[in-house]
């Protein structure tokens, strides 16, 4: 029983980290380095925008107002978001990497790691879309806030008597 198990274990390292050699580790350097270097590129651009769009908004002041704490800070979430990035970014950049250093060690264990990395970027990249997700949809409220004020200036105003526009 005890050789069976071994010879299990032996054949299943042997053969998961062939796999991996072969089929795996050449794909997770490029992509997580592709990957790394558009989220370096699209970072600020993507700060720079929520800023402006967004959290410099008269509807998000107010939005903030209302439910902010004493001593909360207007761009605290905007922060929050670079922060996120930066993290995906560098677990990016470390997977990346490991593909190269830790994956060329010829062990089912090492090969395991770098899997895990990977595996640790997508659950960061996936966190970081969802807080972009939310962003953009404040930011959609804030843009259909701005359109009905603009409509409602631009709407004539009705005397509810005689249902005549006002002159």
């Amino acid at each position: 029983m005890y050789d069976r198990l071994v010879a299990f274990y032996e054949h299943f390292e042997r053969s998961f980290y062939d796999f991996y050699a072969t089929s795996m580790r050449g794909s997770l350097f490029a992509g997580f380095l592709t990957l790394s270097s558009f989220l370096i590129s699209v970072t600020a651009f993507i700060v720079i925008n929520m800023k402006k769009e967004l959290y410099d908004t008269d509807y998000y002041r107010e939005l903030f107002g209302k439910v902010a704490n004493e001593g909360d800070k207007v761009y605290k979430n905007l922060g929050r978001l670079n922060t996120l990035l930066i993290v995906t970014i560098i677990l990016s950049l470390s997977t990346s990497v490991s593909q190269l250093t830790i994956g060329l060690i010829p062990s089912s264990f090492a090969a395991l790691i770098c899997v895990s990395l990977a595996l640790l970027t997508i659950v960061a990249l996936s966190i970081v879309v969802c807080a972009l997700r939310a962003n953009l949809q404040q930011i959609f409220v804030c843009w259909e806030k701005e359109a009905e004020k603009k409509r409602m200036a631009k709407a004539p105003a009705i005397d509810l008597a005689s249902k005549q526009p006002r002159p």
